[in-house]
């Protein structure tokens, strides 16, 4: 089974929305503004996919960002390569 085939619907969501690719062809960002304890964000982490840190600059919540293996899956499932 494919990394993709083993991703929710709603993850893969969040994958593209953290890269802007559910916005537009080009990725303009890498970040999902939310709650440090967000399961579905959580779970994107333990698969390697996402990486945390806390938010300091715009708020007092936290952020997430996609790593390099998130980064490649938003492509693959937008671009197929």
């Amino acid at each position: 089974m494919s990394e993709i085939e083993n991703l929710t619907k709603k993850e893969i969501g969040i994958i593209l929305h953290t890269s802007g690719l559910d916005e537009s062809e080009c990725s303009f960002r890498n970040r999902y503004v939310t709650e440090k304890d967000n399961p579905d964000l959580l779970a994107l982490k333990e698969k390697g996919i996402v990486n945390g840190k806390e938010c300091d600059w715009i708020c007092t919540s936290y952020y997430f960002y996609l790593t390099k293996k998130g980064m490649d899956l938003a492509h693959k499932l937008t671009f197929g390569i």
